[in-house]
């Protein structure tokens, strides 16, 4: 819808080009310059009421208008009291049209040129602009928040275009009764076309809804309507005057000017219907390829979805077996640390290119540690050797990095408690891929103080 809202602009543009005719046929009498108050010298120029009235809706048209802002409440009010003017102007001028209740509210302006300009009298409103202006103001007065109101502004749209309508075409035929109803003055030419503009102004204040949105979507109907309209418009328009400048110029018969025009209308429109009618085969067509292409996507959709339900089951059978195999590493990892738990024997890992020293949980109850925690550093571990075995341990490890080395001990440690045990150390080398460097030791650590404690009592 936005792109609809951006339209409304063109509203704007109808005020603009409404301002501009009304404000030539105001200097126009100003100055008394013919061309300018009726834009065609041979019609009825535009009375200046008329145009007041016209830039005053002008003016509101304006302010209802816009991009996308809809108007806030300052300018609906003033808006609200230009439409009202122009109604109370209207109505004023019905009134002296059809009563006794003279006012000659259309001799307000340049009374004097108002009386030079026709030899038949003064230049006075016509009752149908006067009408015109009435439901052209009423409706601009609902446009503000149309809702439901749409139909009838819609309406009031309708009738006066259908005035305009009648007025330019009484004009371009000479058929005056087209102009002005029965014994009443002409609409003028002018007037007629700013109609026009007001109305279509008023209609595209609002695209997204009622008749203008009919002529702007994209569906088909809305195409053929747009390729129809401007042959409905146009074609009668033009084979009417084709027919009077040829009787009038070479004295045709009335009946072969009908005659023409018949032919030229079956003709006419039989070539707009074959014209439509291969658009919309056109049409037909292309959505027929573009079904037949959404059928083979939805095939190749389907497809890959049972590839995908295909790679879903291995995904899941696979996720099935690493989540068994999971649960025999974690049971054999359970079984491994109950089993150094009651063999008082705990494994360990020291990293040399890290540092990285890891622990069995055995490994941290023998120390006396929290198994939560960390393994100590290096120096740490030194640290609870007892002084005597550091020097044995520090040369038995550096001979398995540089020799690569096994070795086994009995080593005594202190707890954090100040408690002494006895263990008995075995450490491998892992040498690199090459078989040159050493990366890493690993070993076990037993504890023998319950063995230790018993020699000693043998003794």
């Amino acid at each position: 819808m936005d792109s609809f809202r951006d339209q409304t602009s063109i509203s704007r543009i109808c005020s603009i080009l409404i301002f501009l005719i009304s404000s030539l046929s105001l200097t126009g009498w100003m100055w008394d310059i013919a061309v300018l108050r009726s834009i065609i010298l041979a019609f009825d120029p535009m009375n200046p009421v008329t145009a007041v009235a016209f830039l005053l809706l002008a003016g509101a048209l304006w302010l209802l208008g816009g991009k996308k802002e809809a108007p806030d409440g300052r300018r609906w009010h003033v808006a609200q009291s230009l439409t009202l003017i122009v109604v109370l102007t209207g109505l004023l001028k019905l009134l002296d049209t059809y009563t006794i209740l003279k006012n000659n509210i259309d001799q307000l302006l340049f009374t004097d040129a108002l009386v030079r300009v026709s030899i038949e009298g003064p230049n006075r409103m016509a009752h149908s602009t006067a009408f015109c202006l009435v439901l052209s103001a009423c409706a601009l007065f609902l446009s503000n928040s149309p809702g439901r109101r749409i139909r009838v502004i819609q309406l009031l749209v309708l009738i006066v275009s259908l005035f305009s309508l009648l007025a330019i075409v009484g004009y371009f035929f000479s058929i005056r009764s087209f102009a002005g109803i029965g014994l009443y003055i002409d609409m003028a030419f002018s007037a007629a076309l700013v109609f026009l503009l007001l109305n279509a102004g008023i209609l595209w204040l609002f695209p997204d809804r009622g008749i203008l949105h009919t002529f702007l979507n994209q569906n088909t109907g809305g195409l053929l309507a747009r390729n129809l309209l401007p042959f409905a418009i146009g074609v009668p328009l033009l084979l009417g005057w084709l027919c009077l400048e040829l009787q009038s110029t070479f004295g045709f018969k009335h009946e072969l000017g009908i005659g023409m025009m018949v032919v030229t209308i079956i003709v006419l429109f039989a070539f707009i219907i074959y014209r439509n009618a291969a658009l919309i085969n056109r049409i037909d067509t292309e959505r027929k390829e573009a079904r037949e292409k959404v059928v083979e996507l939805l095939k190749d959709a389907q497809s890959i979805n049972q590839q995908l339900k295909a790679r879903q089951e291995e995904l899941h059978h696979s996720l099935a077996n690493a989540l068994e195999l999971n649960n025999r590493v974690s049971l054999s990892e359970s079984k491994l640390a109950e089993s150094q738990r009651i063999a008082h024997l705990g494994s360990w890992e020291f990293e040399l290119a890290s540092g990285k020293i890891t622990w069995s949980e055995e490994k941290y109850r023998i120390f006396g540690l929290d198994p939560t925690k960390e393994a100590p550093q290096y120096e740490e571990y030194l640290g609870m050797i007892h002084p005597g075995d550091r020097e044995k341990l520090t040369n038995a490890m550096n001979s398995a990095i540089t020799q690569q080395k096994d070795y086994e001990l009995e080593i005594r440690i202190i707890q954090p408690d100040g408690t002494m045990r006895w263990t008995f150390s075995v450490g491998k080398p892992l040498v690199d891929g090459q078989g040159k460097e050493v990366v890493c030791l690993f070993g076990i650590t037993l504890d023998i103080t319950e063995a230790g404690r018993d020699g000693d009592a043998g003794k």
